[in-house]
């Protein structure tokens, strides 16, 4: 999928699911990373990082909110790298999830040029 604005920024993205484990702070919930793969295609840098905009959504109409802590979203504390042309990195969207939720849909945002577009994937 790419994301693009009109500044000469176009950024391809894509996302699978990396691991699932059991949560140790609670054991009614589960962790669930994806590897959010982004490759700047554009002729522009980008800051390599996703907002904090992200959530998963379970069959049965649940949103789960990404954890800032467990993944490359926003960080107020940091810097992000920037992603120059041509260049690509693989960041981490973590979720915490009831252990027995069926997820169904991954929604990302990225912050590009003068907005943040979003991108979103069926997963069943």
């Amino acid at each position: 999928m790419a994301l693009t604005d009109d500044r000469g920024t176009r950024v391809e993205v894509g996302a699978k699911l990396d691991l699932e484990q059991p949560s140790l702070d609670d054991p009614s919930r589960r962790l669930v990373f994806f590897k959010v793969h982004v490759h700047n295609t554009g002729t522009v840098p980008i800051l390599a990082r996703l907002t904090s905009d992200a959530w998963v959504l379970d069959s049965a109409g649940k949103s789960h909110p990404g954890d800032y802590m467990r993944s490359d979203m926003v960080d107020m504390s940091a810097d992000p790298p920037q992603l120059e042309p041509g260049w690509e990195i693989d960041l981490t969207a973590g979720f915490p999830v009831p252990k027995e939720a069926t997820l169904i849909r991954l929604h990302i945002a990225l912050p590009i040029g003068g907005r943040t577009p979003s991108a979103e994937w069926n997963l069943r």
